[in-house]
């Protein structure tokens, strides 16, 4: 049996970023909730912020095509797929 898949790969352009995350880290005094950072007397917490929007490209992949067949020609699959006469 043969299995023929028919995508279409298209450059696609996003713009991606605007997620809440942590951004960084800042030293804080003693008497709060921290972790210890490096050194015994350096706490840290963590500071949160935007990311900055970024334009991408990403390939966007779409299935045209998937037909399974017990026999194939190969030769007349490569002559189609490249647009060659039955020669």
């Amino acid at each position: 049996m043969f299995k023929i898949t028919i995508e279409k790969t298209q450059p696609i352009r996003k713009t991606i970023g605007k997620q809440w995350k942590k951004v960084g880290q800042k030293e804080e005094e003693r008497g709060q909730q921290f972790r210890v950072g490096e050194g015994p007397h350096v706490y840290l917490s963590d500071v949160m912020g935007y990311t900055p929007e970024v334009e991408t490209v990403r390939d966007e992949i779409r299935t045209l095509l998937v037909q399974e067949v017990d026999e194939l020609d190969l030769k007349a699959v490569i002559r189609a797929v490249n647009g060659l006469d039955g020669a």
